[in-house]
């Protein structure tokens, strides 16, 4: 922050008629000035204006980052501030060039370096008029650096010296760092007293104005309203900049509200709105009156001024914050908790005020969570529905595409987007972008189609069970919807008493009794859980709150039994060991010893009862059920290399088996074959026509039809046959006398 102003560089007009007189050392601090301590501080005004400007809140305790062009120019300082220093060390602008310096590193956050600078002004500018400006720094420093006790040391010594030199600007300054200070260490008290000490020796100037504006937002953290309500009051009394105005009056609206002054705030962001000063805060200002209307159960005026907000101003923060207030309404006002959850999804994807950033997320993750859950709850009562009674099914399915035929037909779409535009007038099945926003809006509207169960009943059932559980926490822990939370929790208890959730659900019943300050039914569900679901690990935390014994929940009443299972092994009785085990993996199926058991089985039939196969059996089921068991590990090796040489026997046995039924097969036709060659051989009538034939061959004579015998017909369905068998010719007894057997399938049958 800037507090004095060099003087000097105004001083040489007057200087040069006095040039003569006083000589080269004159003469040096005029080239001096003028060469390079000039521009320096120009350089210097200018940046450090930019930094003031763009300063965070008066009080805060963190370093704001500089700009590359602020700090591109820091440099510049340092460099002709150093030159100075080094060429120009007999001229006067020592001590400016040192404060320059110093204050450059600091605007840098190179504390260390700037302490330097104004350790060596102190330390050598005895005569200077910036001295007390330089201890002013070198507290500062001393505080960044968190050196605390002798930073206030030196704050103190700051003030007694401004005090005396009549130095407000410097006091001023030395009282906000003391104030910034007590913010650190959160005492607002003594931030509060620090700040009334300024404003009493303050002059009516920008930071007056700030830290007056400051000590109202203090009042408000220690929730001193009234205070708080003087304090903005007494600013505005001021007559202060517009942009201070501005802050105070909106800040002074929200703690009139806060307070109970819900008129009086009313009046005053309308009073605002009225102004065309304001207009670039309208947002902000109707945002305010939105949430002040709805403060006086204007529910409905509400919502319409914070509508508006969104609608105009959607580019604003406050469009987001509009869309949180509203969807605030629809949650706490209306329990619309659908409603609600649209509105906190919308401004989560907006910009927001930065005290609405944690809100926005924390509210949309909850409902978000809400919506799901919801929806998973509403998929299963269909579902169930659907199980007790098909033709439910088959309504909602009907219902359902035929709300999608209509939804989705093209002439509807066009018609919606068109207006009065005919549907022929746009090319069939040519969406454009505006259609095919519509057409997936339409489609989300809708929702899945009906689905068909094809799980249990009981399953159905344990999904409805463990939605509701989670709507039951969601609302008790937070929404703080305590009357829907007891909803849900009561009706899990009456009306699903076999849940396998009924204990978690009594033992939360139980905490909800307790926080409403009903002992009686919440010790009632604490004791059911304690009195008859003992082997839940619920169970002692409900004997906590009763102050009963804790159970051991480490207690397996399979253990005695595996016992005896294992002396009888090492008695080598194998039978017995055997029973015992048994019992054990079959009666007590949760129990830690199964996998024990199951190995321990599998290894006697395998090691002394030589039952490779049964074993084996065993071995399976084992890492079937307990893939990742130390037991499983153990054998999965030796088990692989068994199932393996059990494949390889079986391929064999079927190769060997493959042989001798294609040896089996094909002795068998080469049989019918010749049985069926023979038949047909020694038929009377296909005997003369193959004699005819092998004359014909043995003599080249050709005989014609008359001495030729009846012979006969073959079906044409199996002349185009590469192979014709012989059981493949048909005789027609009918037409014999007027056909012969053809050539060619004669001497096929010859061949044969």
């Amino acid at each position: 922050m800037k507090f004095l102003i060099h003087f000097k560089k105004n001083i040489f007009i007057f200087l040069l008629p006095a040039i003569m007189i006083y000589g080269c050392g004159v003469w040096g601090n005029f080239t001096t000035y003028f060469n390079l301590y000039y521009n320096t501080v120009q350089l210097f005004d200018e940046v450090e204006n930019s930094i003031s400007n763009n300063q965070p809140d008066l009080f805060a305790t963190y370093d704001q980052p500089l700009n590359g062009g602020d700090n591109q120019k820091l440099q510049n300082v340092i460099g002709k501030c150093s030159k100075i220093l080094q060429f120009n060390a007999e001229t006067k602008y020592v001590d400016d060039a040192l404060l320059m310096l110093g204050k450059s590193f600091y605007y840098q956050q190179n504390y260390l370096k700037a302490t330097r600078e104004f350790e060596e002004l102190l330390a050598t500018q005895k005569e200077s008029d910036l001295r007390l400006e330089a201890l002013l720094w070198l507290g500062k420093c001393q505080m960044k650096l968190k050196n605390f006790e002798a930073g206030l040391v030196t704050l103190k010594a700051v003030k007694e010296q401004a005090q005396v030199e009549e130095e407000n600007i410097i006091l001023q300054a030395a009282l906000v760092e003391e104030i910034k200070y007590q913010i650190s260490i959160d005492d607002l008290l003594g931030a509060i007293k620090a700040s009334n000490d300024f404003l009493e020796v303050s002059e009516s100037n920008e930071t007056s104005e700030r830290v007056a504006f400051e000590l109202g937002k203090l009042y408000e953290d220690t929730n001193d309203l009234d205070g708080a309500i003087g304090a903005y009051e007494k600013l505005l009394g001021y007559s202060p900049q517009y942009n201070i105005e501005l802050k105070t009056k909106l800040a002074l609206g929200k703690v009139l509200r806060k307070s109970g002054h819900l008129e009086k705030a009313l009046t005053l962001f309308l009073d605002m709105s009225n102004e065309d000063k304001n207009l670039e805060a309208f947002p902000q200002i109707n945002l305010e009156k939105g949430i002040t209307l709805a403060d006086l159960k204007s529910y409905d005026e509400a919502i319409f001024t914070l509508s508006e907000v969104d609608t105009t101003y959607k580019t604003s923060v406050y469009s987001g914050a509009s869309r949180y207030e509203i969807g605030n309404i629809y949650e706490n006002i209306f329990n619309n908790y659908d409603s609600a959850s649209v509105y906190y999804s919308k401004a989560s994807t907006t910009l927001l005020p930065p005290e609405y950033v944690k809100d926005v997320a924390s509210k949309n993750r909850i409902f978000s969570k809400y919506k799901n859950i919801s929806k998973e709850l509403n998929f299963n009562l269909d579902q169930l529905r659907y199980k007790n009674n098909p033709d439910e099914f088959v309504k909602d399915s009907t219902i359902f595409y035929d709300q999608l035929k209509e939804a989705t037909t093209e002439s509807n779409i066009q018609n919606d987007i068109q207006g009065t535009r005919s549907f022929s007038e746009s090319r069939t099945g040519d969406l454009n972008t505006n259609n095919q926003a519509l057409f997936a809006a339409r489609l989300a509207k809708l929702g899945r189609p009906p689905v068909m169960p094809v799980e249990s009943q009981d399953s159905i059932i344990a999904r409805i069970v463990y939605s509701k559980f989670e709507l039951g926490n969601l609302f008790f822990s937070e929404i703080n919807n305590s009357d829907s939370a007891l909803y849900y929790y009561s009706d899990i208890i009456s009306n699903y008493s076999d849940s396998q959730m009924r204990p978690q659900t009594l033992f939360v019943l139980g905490n909800y009794y307790l926080s409403s300050g009903d002992t009686t039914k919440a010790f009632k569900a604490f004791n059911e859980i304690y009195d008859n679901f003992k082997n839940t690990d619920i169970v002692n935390a409900a004997a906590n709150i009763l102050k009963k014994p804790l159970l051991n929940l480490e207690f397996d009443p399979a253990q005695e039994i595996y016992q005896k299972a294992e002396d009888n092994m090492n008695s080598s009785d194998y039978n017995g060991s055997l029973a015992r085990m048994k019992v054990v993996y079959e009666n007590y199926p949760k129990s830690k010893l199964v996998p024990k058991a199951l190995y321990s089985t599998g290894w006697v039939l395998e090691n002394k009862l030589s039952l490779l196969d049964s074993a084996a059996v065993i071995y399976d089921t084992l890492t079937a059920r307990f893939p990742q068991s130390e037991y499983s590990i153990n054998i999965k090796s030796k088990l692989d290399s068994y199932h393996l040489e059990k494949s390889r026997l079986k391929r064999v046995i079927e190769d060997s088996l493959k042989v001798v039924e294609a040896e089996k097969i094909k002795k068998s036709l080469e049989d019918s074959a010749t049985v069926k060659a023979k038949s047909l051989t020694e038929n009377p009538v296909i005997k003369t026509q193959v004699g005819l034939e092998k004359e014909k061959l043995k003599t080249g004579k050709i005989l014609d039809n008359a001495h030729a015998q009846p012979v006969i017909k073959f079906d044409s369905t199996n002349l185009n046959k590469k192979r014709l068998e012989p059981d493949e010719i048909f005789i027609k007894p009918d037409s014999l006398k007027n056909n012969v057997v053809p050539k060619d399938t004669l001497k096929k049958i010859l061949e044969k």
